[in-house]
């Protein structure tokens, strides 16, 4: 079948001191899930290993550096569009306010015992309804 032509990673992140994961609201013009929430997630530049993407892309989204434990998830697949998607998982010491990007209008850290926020695509919220 061969490479896919899209692919991007994203990172579930967790901060040690109060177990609750990062959560990013889109805005309403990202070109992809637009006004969702998900996690800190994007494109995989050209020769570019995802892990370096996964701190790449939280990095311009948060300004979070520094992430610990990084470790590879899953991968969602989309047969029909020939897109991949790898999603890592990774720490960090304990919650900071993250510095937001245009991409993004509000963050929260989520208590896995709560319900997770809406709008939120099926595919992302089944993966973060297992990490509980």
């Amino acid at each position: 079948m061969g490479e896919k032509k899209y692919k991007a990673a994203g990172v579930i992140i967790k901060a040690e001191d109060t177990n609750k994961i990062l959560l990013l609201k889109r805005s309403e013009v990202h070109h992809k899930f637009a006004s969702q929430w998900s996690i800190p997630a994007g494109e995989i530049e050209k020769d570019e290993h995802p892990i370096d993407a996964v701190e790449r892309e939280t990095l311009e989204e948060t300004k979070i550096s520094g992430l610990d434990n990084i470790s590879y998830l899953v991968s969602l697949v989309n047969n029909k569009k020939n897109e991949k998607f790898d999603i890592y998982t990774a720490t960090i010491p304990e919650e900071i306010k993250p510095t937001l990007d245009f991409e993004h209008t509000d963050f929260v850290w989520h208590n896995p015992k709560d319900d997770l926020p809406k709008p939120m695509g099926i595919h992302m919220r089944n993966i973060l309804q297992q990490q509980t």
